[in-house]
């Protein structure tokens, strides 16, 4: 389910920092502090979407103005996020790809999900930390 207030994501470093960057927010977009963030083939952010690039988690709340990248949000490139993940069950699934279903929802499920990091340890239930990561070219785990 979609994200409808900030929620705050213990994100913590893989490699000693937690890169981050702004990027240009399309157009009215709604972003959400912690939102999972994908872009479109113009490169510009906005809350997850299918069939998106991964670009990774909001660091804080904007909303796009009324063109494409008028207005910068700050976003983590990589790290280790302790979310839930639909599908994920046992120590077993550490390794796994996880894919954001929209800005707010990870699964183990590809179909049209937006590839943006791997199980890194199972913690019980569906609780796991994930390793998110995404390079300046837009590369993921995937």
């Amino acid at each position: 389910m979609a994200l409808a207030a900030k929620k705050t994501r213990p994100v913590h470093a893989a490699n000693g920092i937690i890169p981050s960057r702004g990027m240009g927010v399309t157009a009215a977009a709604v972003v959400i502090q912690g939102a999972y963030l994908s872009k479109p083939a113009d490169g510009y952010v906005n809350p997850a979407i299918v069939s998106e690039a991964f670009a990774g988690i909001a660091k804080e709340s904007k909303t796009g103005g009324a063109a494409d990248g008028d207005v910068v949000v700050q976003v983590d490139r990589e790290g280790l996020v302790k979310d839930d993940v639909v599908g994920a069950t046992a120590v077993g699934d550490e390794g796994a790809l996880v894919y954001a279903i929209d800005d707010d929802t990870l699964t183990l499920t590809a179909s049209t999900n937006v590839p943006m990091g791997r199980v890194e340890q199972w913690l019980g239930g569906t609780s796991c930390w994930v390793h998110f990561y995404v390079d300046s070219a837009g590369n993921t785990f995937a």
